[in-house]
């Protein structure tokens, strides 16, 4: 387990950042939990989003201070967001390629990632013919995605699911989710070295677990929300987002670890107002 030291843990009580060009904001629980924590690789928090002028959002990951950035066009900023308890969101309207993008290609092969999102109709059966992406693992050199959290039809019901490649054989489906403009969190955790991984919605007791073939990465390979930079129409992301937390520990490993997913998830329910 890497350790790296975060913005968090470097603010005062006031929550003034010492990363250059970071927003300044009031800690709340959400925050101070995660600042405890020594597993942090990236997040992308809409609050410390803002319009660029090229079109699109831009900003500053929570955790390294290093650039985030969108499309030009898909990817727009709403403030104070009722969806989310007033905080700020991104809309992705569904467009091809409409994505954000980390700067750093630090994808590891064992992860967690917390997702706090609403989707569209749109991502829903029966509309939803195949499946929608919301996050993904991104290889712009393969021109594919590596793995993928998405919403997919299952004989009229949409369910969440992760999948590693294209393969439907590789693919762990995961409850049905909350109803189109329902604000959630999604949660992914794979083990590469049990090959495992555990998905679950807003209450991470109750979840989902499949055993994969092996997942590698490269170099080239980013963490993305919605489309990659070439991304086909088949996997577009239509919906809201206001947190990303991407993890480089499987916390599906030990039940201590998920018990840290258990917490955690509840104080973004609070922070973002939503419930069980």
């Amino acid at each position: 387990m890497s350790i790296k030291p975060t913005p968090l843990r470097r603010q005062d009580a006031a929550g003034v950042s010492d990363i250059a060009g970071a927003k300044t904001l009031t800690w709340d629980d959400a925050d101070k939990y995660f600042g405890r924590r020594a597993y942090g690789i990236h997040e992308m928090n809409a609050d410390y989003m803002t319009r660029a002028v090229t079109g699109g959002v831009v900003g500053k990951c929570k955790v390294t201070g290093s650039p985030i950035t969108s499309s030009a066009t898909g990817v727009t900023l709403i403030d104070a967001d009722p969806t989310f308890n007033g905080h700020k969101s991104l809309y992705f309207d569904g467009s091809v390629g409409a994505g954000v993008q980390y700067e750093k290609k630090d994808v590891v092969s064992s992860f967690a990632r917390i997702v706090v999102l609403s989707l569209d109709a749109e991502m829903y059966a029966p509309t939803l013919t195949g499946l929608r992406n919301t996050v993904a693992v991104y290889g712009s050199q393969s021109d594919a995605y590596n793995h993928r959290l998405s919403t997919r039809n299952v004989s009229g019901q949409t369910k969440q699911q992760f999948a590693i490649g294209s393969s439907s054989n590789n693919t762990n489906l995961g409850q049905l989710l909350p109803a189109a403009g329902t604000p959630h969190v999604q949660v992914i955790a794979f083990d590469a070295v049990s090959r495992k991984s555990r998905i679950c919605i807003n209450d991470p007791k109750v979840y989902s677990e499949f055993t994969h073939t092996a997942l590698t990465v490269g170099t080239d390979d980013a963490w993305v929300i919605g489309g990659g930079p070439n991304d086909n129409a088949s996997t577009v992301f239509k919906g809201r987002m206001t947190d990303d937390i991407i993890i480089d520990v499987p916390l599906n490993r030990t039940s201590e670890l998920w018990g840290y997913v258990v917490e955690h998830v509840a104080f973004l329910r609070t922070r973002y107002g939503i419930t069980l």
